[in-house]
Formats: C-alpha cells, sequence, structure tokens
C-alpha cells in the first residue's frame, strides 16, 4: 500500500469514507453476522465471571474469550473477505492477511471480534493496524445488548511516528464505574499461521527435509523427499499448516491475566468515553 505513512489526513479521510461504504455496502451484513456468531451474551458473559477460579482449560478459554478474525480484501471495485481465522486461544487472533492474494485481491485490512464486549480497538489493535499498514480495521462487540460493528484508520500523525507520542493514554478514567467482575486465564499467543512459518523458514529447503524427516523418522536424503517437499510448500501456499509442522517444538508463550467485565449502560458509557479518546488518532465510521 504505497504511501501509507505519506498521505495528508484530508486524504485518509477522503479514503476512508469511501472505503467504509464500499465495506458497508458489500460485507456489511456478513461482518453483522459473525460478529452474531462469535461474540458472547451478556448472558454468557455472566456465566463466564461466576467462575470461582482462574480459567485453565483451553475449551473455556476458546469459548468465552476466543477472537474471531478475517482479512478484508478488494480487487477493483470488489471487496470480500479472506480466509477466517477460527478462535484458538484467549484474547487474541491471527489475521491470514495472505489469503487476500490467493483469491485474486490486495490486503486492505481486518475484521475481528472482542468476545467480551465493545467495538473499540486496543493499543495493540492499532499498533497491528499501522504495522500492516491497514487501511481500514472493523471490530464486532456486543454493547449493552446491541449487536455493532465499527470501522477504524489512524490519521496521518500515529501513520508516521506510532502511538507513543500521546502523552494522554488511550484508556479512559473509569474509577467511577464499578466492573460487573472480571475473568482470569491464561494468556497464550495464538499458534502460527502458515503466513508465520513462510515468514520463518521461507523456502528453506534444508530446514523443511529436516521438518519432514523428524516427523516421518527417514533420512533427509530419501528419495520420497523432493515430492514431499513440494507437498509441504503447496501446502503452505495454500495457507494450511502442513501436518509434518504439528511436531515442530515450539516454545509456549503466555502468561496469567484478568480482564474487567462491564455490562449493559455502563459498557456502553465506556465505549463512549472511549471513542472521545481514539477520535484524536482515528477516523471512524459504523457499519
Amino acid at each position: 500500500m504505497s504511501g501509507y505513512n505519506e498521505k495528508t489526513d484530508s486524504e485518509i479521510s477522503d479514503e476512508f469514507s469511501k472505503l467504509c461504504l464500499e465495506v458497508r455496502r458489500q460485507v456489511g451484513k456478513e461482518l453483522l453476522e459473525l460478529t452474531k456468531r462469535h461474540v458472547k451474551s451478556e448472558d454468557a458473559l455472566i456465566e463466564a465471571i461466576s467462575f470461582d477460579e482462574p480459567m485453565y482449560d483451553d475449551v473455556d478459554i476458546i469459548k468465552y474469550l476466543g477472537e474471531f478474525g478475517c482479512p478484508i480484501c478488494r480487487k477493483d471495485d470488489r471487496v470480500f473477505l479472506g480466509t477466517p481465522s477460527e478462535p484458538a486461544t484467549g484474547a487474541g487472533c491471527r489475521i491470514r492477511e495472505a489469503s487476500c492474494e490467493r483469491m485474486g485481491g490486495e490486503y486492505i485490512g481486518s475484521f475481528h471480534t472482542h468476545p467480551i464486549g465493545g467495538n473499540t480497538p486496543s493499543v495493540a489493535d492499532i499498533e497491528c493496524g499501522i504495522r500492516r499498514e491497514e487501511e481500514i480495521m472493523c471490530i464486532g462487540g456486543n454493547i449493552g445488548g446491541d449487536y455493532r460493528v465499527a470501522c477504524y484508520s489512524p490519521r496521518s500523525k500515529p501513520r508516521r511516528i506510532g502511538l507513543m507520542y500521546n502523552p494522554r493514554g488511550y484508556y479512559p478514567d473509569m474509577s467511577d464505574i464499578r466492573p460487573s467482575g472480571e475473568i482470569e486465564f491464561y494468556r497464550e499467543v495464538p499458534p502460527p499461521t502458515a503466513e508465520d512459518i513462510v515468514d520463518a523458514i521461507g523456502r528453506n529447503e534444508d530446514e523443511i527435509r529436516s521438518i519432514i524427516a523428524s516427523y516421518h523418522m527417514i533420512e533427509t536424503d530419501d528419495p520420497d523427499m523432493p515430492e514431499m517437499v513440494a507437498d509441504f510448500l503447496a501446502t503452505l501456499a495454500e495457507g494450511e499448516i502442513p501436518e509434518e509442522y504439528s511436531d515442530v517444538d515450539i516454545e509456549s508463550e503466555g502468561e496469567f491475566d484478568t480482564l474487567e467485565i462491564y455490562l449493559g449502560d455502563d459498557l456502553r458509557e465506556i465505549e463512549t468515553r472511549r471513542r472521545d479518546i481514539l477520535r484524536r488518532d482515528l477516523h471512524m465510521c459504523e457499519l
């Protein structure tokens, strides 16, 4: 996306307004349906905060806190959604941006859900969008029982120099609002995508041979190895994880985290306050 960091606020505003309209018309209903499917109801959140102990079980963590995500792609005047990443960890997701190119388009942005409510971006969301030079980032959430999708695009200053310049921070004063409860859980780094594997090993045939040999317990010069390497690379090109990579020893990273849960009118008020802060650095629209 050439010139991403060099556009003026006026240019960004004009382009974002047009893009919001295209996204709303072409995939807006689809994004809302995905939000309703993957974002928890307030009853489910009340159930989750009633747990007496931290969430250890992956099934529970994914059920209540797993984020769904997918890339937003464009080909000429057509906007469409790329390959989704189903929830695989708590409070985090990966976007399979390379799927846009595989589907004949270009990557222009992303969509993901906030399972515990709200559709304003976190600092990590904004930083990730800037790093990937996204023209649009859409988030689906449940605000007081109302499922909504909102989209954002960074203004010129954060595009150029990031968010560190902002001395006020990005989180409003919430000292006058008590959370309805909290969820303590083990936060893990989301598992790698095909794109992550390509970034890590590329087309390094020696490393691929080693991975395949270890998984199948064969020698790296096995006569079938060239065909197996080709299959490995073809699987990655399709955006899938080769079976042999499941045997790679990936160091597990994570830590215990606690999320405060706000419901109903309290969540609406917090989202309003957050938007007031975020307007300085983001253009925004509702789908």
